[in-house]
Parts: structure tokens; C-alpha cells; sequence
């Protein structure tokens, strides 16, 4: 998967998040819990533990987040992401 898809997923947390609060519905914390529970499974896979760290504290938190402290975990996981990348380029230069 692509880094800017991989962002986009992660990205992808926070609208969720704020839907699910502004429309205090238990089907919107459901699809937004869902939603978590799969991107964890893929950094699983991916063996990033710091991410699968921080989205397993948003999965233990619910609806119970404050919109600030997902958005900035989110960011955060982007930055790391986006880190990914440039380990990656400054591991294989020649």
C-alpha cells in the first residue's frame, strides 16, 4: 500500500470520530470503533507497533475522546508514517 494511501486511512479516523460524536448515535461509535479495529489490524500486519499502540489508546477511549487528542493523534501517526518513508530512503542510499 502506498504511503499516501496509508495516510489517507489514517486520516480517514478523525471525520469518523467527529461524526460519530456530533450525531451521538451508538451506530456511528460502532462504525467509528470498526473502523479502528481494522486499520489496527493492518499496522499489525505491519509491524508498527508504536501506531497499533496509539489506535489501540483510541479504541480503548470510544466516545469518550475529546476531538482534540484524536486529531492530535492522528497527525501524529501521520508524522510517523511519513517518517516510514524517509527511514526507508536514508537506509538505501548508496
Amino acid at each position: 500500500m502506498s504511503q499516501n494511501k496509508r495516510v489517507d486511512g489514517i486520516y480517514k479516523i478523525l471525520p469518523l470520530f467527529e461524526a460519530a460524536i456530533r450525531e451521538k448515535d451508538d451506530f456511528a461509535l460502532q462504525c467509528y470503533r470498526s473502523y479502528l479495529s481494522r486499520v489496527y489490524i493492518q499496522y499489525v500486519g505491519r509491524g508498527n507497533e508504536e501506531i497499533c499502540d496509539l489506535i489501540k489508546g483510541l479504541i480503548h477511549l470510544g466516545g469518550e475522546a475529546k476531538q482534540e487528542d484524536v486529531r492530535r493523534v492522528v497527525l501524529h501517526m501521520i508524522k510517523l508514517i511519513e517518517k516510514e518513508k524517509e527511514g526507508y530512503r536514508h537506509a538505501y542510499r548508496v
